[in-house]
């Protein structure tokens, strides 16, 4: 199984006061894990944003920079990986599957 970061995109529902007047979305963005079976389809994601984290300054760095790669793809619509059947099988489940 391998895993990168991947940005999100979550819309919410921003309701009106007065209900003569419609209802609005904003979105805001977030850096996710995302896990991958050998299909490389995604299986997992972390369930809360992640925070860039190290136990040495060289450590830091070195996850910012693959946070950074993140934004070298499109963003996934959070909306999409609510789900356990929004999921692709783990690898042990594709085995089982034989």
């Amino acid at each position: 199984m391998t895993w990168n970061y991947r940005v999100f995109r979550k819309r919410t529902r921003i309701k009106q006061m007065n209900p003569l007047e419609p209802d609005h979305y904003e979105d805001s963005y977030h850096i996710h894990s995302v896990h991958y079976n050998k299909n490389g389809e995604i299986c997992d994601t972390s369930a809360d944003p992640m925070a860039a984290h190290g136990y040495t300054e060289k450590d830091l760095l070195g996850d910012l920079n693959m946070m950074t790669k993140a934004f070298e793809k499109s963003p996934l619509n959070w909306e999409d990986y609510q789900q356990a059947s929004d999921f692709a099988p783990m690898d042990h489940e594709l085995e089982e599957d034989k």
